[in-house]
Order: structure tokens, then sequence, then C-alpha cells
């Protein structure tokens, strides 16, 4: 709906404007009307009108100065004078003034909504553009933070300082903390366009509640989260009201929206690398969701990391998993989850933390179906809600059962065991660098020259079937037995080193560092 507005001082003026035509079947309502410009332009403080249809000859403030000081306040309102003929050279005179145009008194009601119209229209325009250009510009800036979590914006800090400028985030103390927030029952809503509508509400209420000192932004990652991010102001950090604010946040949603949201804090930490640091702590925090329940604030540094201290995997599990899933390996898939099961029982895992491990293990069973172009809905039905299923199974055995049922649906429904000969070649590759990861010299050239391959053509096929270069795929398997090295105790680093394929230790430890988040002596302290 466009908004008029009506000032003239004359009351059968407004009363016969006011009916002369069906304002609403055009698209047009009228918000207020006032007697003078002065009375008028508090309305229009309150109203916001899209076009104001004034009388120049009015008591307090006449037609002129109130469109004058219209113009200057509200730039973006349209001004149309309706005036008699002996006021006509005022009325040429407004034009400068910023007036967008003027109607004679006598006028016909076709004359008037022949004008109104063609203003709608010029508005309307306006808008789209606006709103394109504004799409525009959130794309970009939402690509520039996706950056910045990851680590991986391949910009100097300051050319990075000055890109964020131009989206007015002005870095001042370069102390940033990042929070994730996720729907809790995303999964259960069936109609994607009611996931994205209740999501924008929610990032709606975000920005409306994080009203602090600082910088402050907030985007959707590619998982359809919410990333949250804050620079500390110039006073000191007050830990507990950033949480007070989100906890206000999580409760505002419920009450609005009837649903609920969980959001996991990471810790402050300086610089720019300190917001993908911030960013990787504040998804473990949110791991714990499954353990301490939903519609909750989960601070990083008052938490204990089960799946990180437990001993049990960070996410090492379901990166093979998934690998497996995109080369149709259902046996090691079988393997994997054989392997967590000994683990559950052999620690004696509590029920929560069962339940929070098998929605890691289906979250990746359910992307693999998103990678590949299927809704979840299409492969599993849509009265499948995982949680409902996982916390439906009355043992253990059962629970695996299904667990084991869902990954094997998954790979039916892709295509069932059947592998193509790209996918021959990459498992190949694969299992060369299982073998061979403590190879210093291991390389694609030297990978591909086992299977007596061009090393571009077995660079291209394990992208386009894993998703990951080689080389990234080379570092994880070396990371992943370094990580057990390291937890296995009583081993020096130069060692570890040695054992996976690094001649130079201070390298392995770089190498590590930018993998986990912390150096090798850090992590072993956090394990012990």
């Amino acid at each position: 709906m466009i908004k008029i507005a009506v000032v003239d001082d004359e009351i059968i003026f407004r009363q016969y404007l006011r009916t002369a035509i069906d304002w609403a079947s055009y698209g047009f309502e009228i918000c207020f009307e006032e007697r003078n410009g002065l009375d008028a332009l508090v309305q229009v403080e309150v109203h916001k009108p899209d076009i104001i249809l004034s009388d120049i000859n009015m008591p307090f403030m006449d037609g002129l100065t109130f469109a004058k000081k219209v113009k200057e306040e509200y730039p973006e309102i349209v001004t149309v004078l309706i005036t008699g003929y002996n006021e006509f050279e005022y009325a040429k005179k407004a034009i400068k003034l910023g007036v967008q145009d003027y109607i004679l008194k006598p006028f016909e009601k076709k004359e008037l909504l022949a004008t109104l119209l063609d203003i709608k229209e010029k508005i309307n325009l306006k808008r789209r553009d606006s709103h394109i250009r504004a799409e525009i510009v959130a794309f970009k800036k939402q690509n520039l933070f996706s950056l910045l979590i990851h680590n991986n914006n391949g910009l100097s800090d300051e050319d990075m300082k000055q890109k964020l400028k131009d989206y007015n985030f002005f870095n001042k103390t370069l102390l940033f903390q990042v929070a994730v927030v996720e729907m809790d029952d995303f999964l259960h809503r069936k109609n994607s366009k009611e996931r994205n509508d209740i999501q924008n509400e929610i990032h709606k209420i975000l920005n409306a509640t994080m009203k602090l000192e600082g910088n402050y932004t907030a985007f959707y990652d590619d998982d359809g989260r919410i990333i949250s991010i804050i620079e500390a102001g110039e006073q000191s950090i007050n830990e507990d009201f950033q949480k007070y604010k989100y906890e206000s946040f999580t409760r505002e949603v419920q009450k609005v929206l009837n649903c609920t949201v969980t959001v996991g804090i990471g810790e402050y930490h300086r610089g720019l690398r300190g917001i993908w640091i911030s960013y990787k702590e504040s998804l473990s925090s949110l791991q714990n969701k499954f353990i301490l329940g939903n519609n909750k604030v989960i601070e990083y540094n008052k938490v204990t990391n089960v799946s990180y201290k437990s001993g049990f995997y960070a996410g090492n599990v379901n990166e093979n998993i998934l690998i497996s899933l995109r080369l149709n390996e259902s046996k090691k898939i079988e393997k994997e989850l054989e392997q967590v099961l000994i683990y559950i029982y052999n620690n004696n895992v509590s029920m929560d933390y069962t339940y929070a491990i098998t929605m890691g293990l289906i979250s990746v069973a359910l992307a693999y179906v998103v990678e590949i172009g299927y809704g979840i809905e299409q492969v599993f039905g849509e009265t499948f809600y995982p949680v409902e299923e996982i916390e439906k199974q009355e043992t253990l055995s059962e629970l695996w059962e299904f667990v084991k049922g869902t990954f094997n649906k998954v790979i039916e429904y892709s295509s069932g065991n059947k592998i193509t000969k790209g996918k021959k070649l990459v498992k190949d590759a694969k299992e060369f660098i299982d073998i061979n990861y403590y190879d210093f010299d291991l390389n694609i050239k030297k990978v591909a020259g086992s299977l007596y391959i061009n090393s571009s053509y077995l660079r291209a096929q394990f992208k386009k079937e894993l998703n990951i270069t080689i080389g990234d795929y080379i570092t994880m398997v070396r990371m992943q037995k370094a990580e057990r090295l390291l937890k296995s105790g009583n081993i020096r680093f130069s060692e570890v080193s040695d054992n996976i394929g690094y001649k130079d230790a201070s390298y392995f430890s770089k190498c590590f560092k930018k993998y986990f988040g912390v150096t090798p002596s850090e992590y072993e302290i956090r394990n012990k």
C-alpha cells in the first residue's frame, strides 16, 4: 500500500478527498489528515507517508514552508500541491523547493488519480531498485564475512579492514566474539518456505536484540544457521551481559514465533583471525545442545566439550563417513559405525551423549542427501523426524539398527553400491594415501604415478568425487593419525612429525594448529 497524507485547512475538501476515490482498490490508503503544516509535521514523523497532498494557504504554517521542511527532513516523501488558480505562481515556485507536482482546483477525479498512479509507479520502481541493490550488498557482505569465519580470505589484514569499512564495520579494538544461532526444530519443518520465513524472522529479532557497544553483524552460513559477530567496545568486556542479551533473544523468539533456538558462543579473540577461532569454539559449544537441551545459550568457556574431551572424535569419524558415502563404500561406513558402537559400550556413555553422537551421524547422512541434490522428504518421506525416531528406540541395539538403516537408505537412493570408473580411481588413490601417509615425499604426482594416470586428471576426479583436493585429503589423514598418536601419550612432537610424513617438526606444528585451531602442545594439555 502507498500511504497518502492530506493537509488542507478546509474540512469539506478533506472529506471530499476521502470519498472521491476508492483508494484501496488502487493500492492507496489515507494514513492521516491535518488542517495545517505545523500539525502535519508531527504526523509525518509518526506515519511516514509516501505521498502528501497539501494546500498552499493554511494557518500557522503555509504549504510552501511545509513542503520545504518535508523535503529537508524526509527527502523520499513526494509532495503534491493542490491549489487554486490564483496561487498558480506559488505552485511553480514550489517545484524549485522540491515539490513533485501540483494540481489546480477545480480538478477532475481522473486527473488526480492519473497523477497519483504515475507517482505510485515511480515509487515502486525506486523500491524495487533499492531492494535489488540491498540484496546485492547483503550478498557481498555475507560472502566477505563467510571468508573470515573460515579463515580463507587471502587478503592482508589491512585490505580486509578496508573492505569491512565499506560495509560500515569499522574495526577499533579488534577483539571479536562469534555466536552461532540454530533453530532447534529446523529439520521438522516440512516446508522450505516456512523454514526460510521463520529464519528471517529470527534474524530480525536477533538484530533488534543485539544492540551493543561496538560493531555487530549477523548473516547466514551454508547450513542455514545465523552467525553473529561482535567486536567488543572500548569498555571492559562483560561476558555475563553478552549472555544475558542472547538469552533475551531466545526468550523473544519463543514468545513471538513459538519455536526455540539454541545459541553457541565462542570466546573473545584478538585480530581478524580471532573471528575464525571464536567461530570454531561457538560450533563446539553448539554440539553440547543435545546433552544440555535446546533453547539455551551455551558458552564455550563454561561447558565441557564432551566430543572433544572424551577421546571419542572431533569430527574425524563424520569426515570419514562422508567421504565413504561419496564413494558408496558401504562396508567402510559399516566399519566406522561399528567402532562408534564399541566406543559407546566400552565407555558406558550416557543416554544423552549417545543421542548426541547419533544425531551427529544422522546429520552427516542428511547433509549428503542435500549435497547430491535430493530433498530429505524425498528420500525418507514427509513423516521422517530424526530426533523423534532416535528417542523412540528403546535399546542401544535398536538405535543402531536405525542408524545403519538410515545410511543404507541413503546409499541405496544415491545409486546403490554401483561405482563409476571415476569413483574407482579415487577409491584407489585414497587407499594409497591411507597406506603411505608417512612418506615424506607423498604428493599428487606420486599418487598418480602409482595408478599410472595423469596428475591433472587425478586432481580433477578427486575434487569431483570427494569435494576436497587431494592435498587437503593427505593433510586430513596425517592430522587424524597425529591426533591418535598424541592421545596415546608419551611421544615427542618430533616423533609424531616423523611418523606422519613431516620432516620439519615446526612445520607440522603449524599445519596441526591450522587444522585443529590449537598447537600440538595445547591439544595434549586439553586432552590430559
